[in-house]
């Protein structure tokens, strides 16, 4: 399948890059997936971005990866300040005219899981958070405490965030599930193989199925 590009409008009257990629088979979800950091480099082409849109596709479900505001061609700059949970929301406005009434699925890496967990607007059916630096929070995430699933992936070798942190920060969620992805560090270095194929489309799996 090939990326379509498309442009997201923020409520704050941004435009916005993303790369829609459709999907053959019965859709039961849409996705959409935010990248890492953009002070660091972080992209709608980042590795770990590509793999959970390929994990979608393969769950027949049609996945949009984004620039947030201030990457690439995107419109406007990284505040500090949260923002980018309004380009979120423009995603989904997106990929909701892609899907209809069916759920959307909110999945992240890095500075994007964390992001992708502070918007819970109902068009969500749950959210899918890799290596969510969950440090970055003073308070647990708005998404921690709502009802829908959460499924949290990690690395083992986290630089930022240990699996003993994780756990304890998460053991207070509602309905949240983590996958530790073993032989890995944050950036996932040498993990762009089965292995973690498998563990993304058991996520993917278990998230569909979350909301179907």
């Amino acid at each position: 399948m090939h990326d379509e590009l498309v442009h997201l409008t923020t409520i704050d009257n941004l435009i916005l890059d993303g790369d829609l990629r459709r999907a053959d088979g019965h859709a039961s979800a849409g996705f959409v997936v935010c990248h890492p950091h953009p002070l660091y480099g972080g992209n709608r082409h980042d590795m770990v971005v590509a793999a959970i849109v390929e994990a979608a596709n393969r769950a027949s479900c049609p996945a949009l990866a984004f620039d947030f505001r201030g990457v690439g061609a995107s419109q406007g700059e990284h505040d500090g300040n949260g923002a980018e949970r309004l380009d979120v929301a423009a995603a989904i406005d997106v990929m909701s005219h892609v899907v209809g009434d069916l759920p959307i699925i909110v999945a992240g890496y890095s500075f994007g899981a964390a992001t992708a967990l502070t918007v819970v607007e109902p068009r969500i059916g749950a959210w899918i958070a890799a290596a969510p630096p969950l440090g970055m929070f003073s308070t647990p995430p708005v998404a921690a405490h709502d009802h829908r699933r959460k499924f949290i992936l990690m690395p083992d070798h986290d630089q930022f965030t240990s699996i003993a942190d994780t756990e304890l920060s998460i053991s207070t969620w509602t309905n949240t599930t983590l996958a530790v992805l073993a032989g890995a560090d944050h950036f996932m270095a040498g993990q762009f193989g089965t292995t973690k194929d498998s563990v993304l489309d058991e996520l993917v799996s278990q998230a569909i199925a979350s909301v179907s």
